[in-house]
């Protein structure tokens, strides 16, 4: 496909902000090169996208840059900046020019735009560029190659290696968990994440796929914007965030829960750092079967802030034991992240709550409403069997939700009346 062909393509099926690679129409010195065509994202916007890119012509509307592809790639007249893949390439240029041109596709890996394409014209589309976004979490767990996967920040731990932020070729934003510890067979972590196949719920993260060509393993999950909930409730709009959003969101985790529980799915890490929070505090919870892999493997997972105490004496973890860490997770909401346990150093805490220590009140917190707070030491019984069950958490946590709403409802209602 040569450059004019490219343009009659772009205007006349593609929109503002679409680009491809294709293989260059100039093929006689260095056969095999390719070319990026990119549509410029509208034409309000030309003149701050010219001086991005140093384009030639404010009149044209497709402009095509060769790329120059060795030991590094670069784009042709921008030979000081080298990468080391044309995905690489891709992100330097999104980062530098989304803020100038929100509306370009393509250079935001979230939202492409697919343009039928012959076969003989030999159009070499990486999967970013023009192809539709496949729901991930649906079918076989796929393959994924190494190098479809561009890190970008290192976000924490978990309890089998490193958890980072990154790119997934054609998926956008994901989460790549990075088996650092201990010998896990590629077999059994491919039998453990097939089963999460059959999890499908609005309130549980999606998982992309697996690296188990090389080691290290690697699992990729779905991403949320404002990261997990530590991350969520460190930012601006956690600090903003009001009583309403606190149960609108322990809600939602417990939605998700209460459908492990009825599909017989043990969590075993259900943790701040394991809940993700997205757009208008929508929660999803992710690192499912992730501990039942790390017992198979032949390790044991147990954080004193988190588990229940009989895990340590069993070895096993339950629903029950799941419900404890719930407990938990719901006094760290309702503080706004604050750590379980203040006051207490880590290794005391077992001995403490095995004492019958149980959190109060939290002082940051005076307003903490006595139901939600009852609730929430009622998952911390020291029998197991006498802990609610998920669905009665879900349906409680919805009930105060339908409440406070009808509450304000009413009271807007007086106040109009004076």
């Amino acid at each position: 496909m040569d450059d004019n062909e490219c343009e009659k393509l772009m205007l006349k099926q593609g929109k503002h902000g679409d680009f491809m690679i294709r293989l260059s129409s100039v093929q006689n010195k260095e056969p095999g090169q390719q070319s990026l065509s990119l549509r410029e994202p509208s034409l309000s916007r030309t003149a701050h996208f010219l001086s991005v890119l140093n384009c030639r012509s404010e009149a044209k509307q497709v402009f095509h840059y060769q790329i120059i592809n060795k030991d590094l790639c670069h784009l042709k007249g921008f030979e000081k900046q080298e990468f080391n893949s044309i995905a690489d390439l891709v992100l330097h240029y999104q980062n530098s020019l989304i803020q100038l041109t929100p509306n370009l596709r393509g250079w935001n890996f979230d939202d492409t735009y697919e343009i039928p394409m012959r076969s003989e014209d030999k159009v070499i589309c990486c999967p970013p560029f023009f192809s539709k976004r496949t729901e991930p979490g649906i079918g076989k767990v796929d393959q994924i190659n190494r190098s479809n996967i561009i890190f970008q920040k290192t976000l924490g731990n978990f309890v089998m290696g490193d958890v980072s932020k990154g790119r997934l070729i054609g998926s956008g934003k994901v989460l790549i968990h990075t088996i650092t510890w201990g010998t896990v067979q590629n077999t059994l972590l491919e039998q453990t994440l097939e089963s999460l196949n059959e999890i499908q719920h609005k309130n549980i993260a999606k998982i992309y796929g697996m690296v188990l060509t090389e080691k290290p393993f690697r699992i990729v999950t779905e991403y949320l914007c404002n990261g997990n909930l530590q991350d969520y409730f460190r930012s601006e709009l956690g600090l903003e965030s009001v009583y309403r959003h606190h149960l609108y969101m322990a809600a939602q985790v417990a939605s998700g829960m209460a459908y492990l529980e009825a599909n017989s799915v043990i969590h075993g890490d259900l943790r701040g750092e394991n809940i993700l929070v997205g757009q208008n505090n929508l929660c999803k919870i992710s690192g499912i079967k992730l501990t039942e892999l790390c017992v198979n493997s032949g390790g044991f997972p147990f954080l004193p802030a988190w588990s229940a105490p009989e895990v340590q004496d069993t070895k096993n973890f339950t629903h029950k034991s799941d419900v404890w860490s719930f407990g938990i997770l719901l006094y760290v909401i309702f503080t706004k992240g604050d750590s379980p346990y203040p006051g207490i150093k880590r290794h005391e805490v077992l001995d403490k709550v095995r004492g019958g220590y149980r959190m109060s009140k939290p002082v940051t917190n005076p307003s903490f409403p006595d139901d939600v707070f009852h609730t929430m030491r009622d998952c911390w019984h020291v029998t197991d069997v006498m802990r609610p069950k998920f669905r009665f958490l879900m349906d409680f946590l919805k009930k105060c939700l339908t409440d406070y709403d009808r509450g304000k409802a009413e009271d807007e209602h007086i106040y109009q009346q004076i």
